[in-house]
C-alpha cells in the first residue's frame, strides 16, 4: 500500500511521513528532496513533469511506502485510475498562523513579516506552478481520501489517525476528521 502525505508549507507533512514510514516499516521518500538532491528548479513545468515521472515510476516499483510532497496525492489517484497501485491519500491542514509560528521555529526566522511573506509566497508559487503544469490545485481537499487539521495534534496522534483509517478501510473515530468514498480500503 502507498500512503501519501500532502499540504502546505510546515503543516507537518515530513515530520509525520517519516514517523509513519518507521512505524510502518515501509520504506519514506520525499519528493521535495528528490528535486533537491537532483539539483531541479521546481519552477519549469517541464522539469516537474519528467521528475514526477520518475517518482510514478518508482512508485511502480515500490507498491509499500509512505510518500510525501504536493504531488503525491495526485499521482497515487493516477495509478490508482490505471491499477497500478493501492493506497491511501492524506493532505494535512494547518491555520496560516500556525503555519507561520512552524515556519519561524523551523528557520530560526525572527522577523514576522519575512515569514509571513515567505510563506505566502511559497504556497503561492507551489499552487501556481503546478496548476499550470497540471490544471490541478493540489490544495483542494477533495482530492484526498482524508483530510487532518495538523493544529491541534501531535504528529503521533495524526499517524495513529492514518492508521485507524487504514485499518478500518476509511472510517475514523475522529468526529473532526474528512474521508472520502474513494479510497479503496487496501490493508498494509
Amino acid at each position: 500500500m502507498i500512503i501519501t502525505i500532502s499540504g502546505k508549507s510546515c503543516t507537518g507533512k515530513t515530520t509525520v511521513a517519516k514517523g509513519l514510514a518507521d512505524d510502518l516499516q515501509v520504506p519514506f521518500f520525499s519528493v521535495g528532496n528528490y528535486y533537491r538532491e537532483n539539483k531541479q528548479s521546481t519552477s519549469d513545468a517541464g522539469v516537474d513533469k519528467a521528475l514526477d515521472g520518475k517518482v510514478e515510476e518508482f512508485m511502480k516499483k515500490e507498491n509499500n511506502m509512505v510518500l510525501e510532497g504536493r504531488m503525491a496525492g495526485y499521482i497515487l489517484e493516477k495509478m490508482r485510475r490505471t491499477g497500478y497501485a493501492q493506497g491511501i491519500s492524506v493532505y494535512l491542514t494547518l491555520g496560516f498562523h500556525g503555519q507561520i509560528e512552524r515556519f519561524m521555529k523551523r528557520s530560526g526566522a525572527d522577523d514576522l513579516q519575512y515569514a509571513v511573506l515567505s510563506t505566502i509566497e511559497r504556497d503561492k508559487a507551489d499552487r501556481n506552478r503546478l496548476l499550470n503544469a497540471y490544471g490541478v490545485d493540489v490544495f483542494n481537499h477533495g482530492l484526498y481520501d482524508l483530510v487532518i487539521d495538523s493544529s491541534d495534534k501531535s504528529p503521533e496522534r495524526i499517524k495513529n489517525i492514518i492508521k485507524q483509517s487504514i485499518y478500518n478501510k476509511g472510517e475514523t473515530n475522529d468526529r473532526h476528521e474528512k474521508t472520502t468514498n474513494r479510497y479503496q480500503g487496501a490493508s498494509l
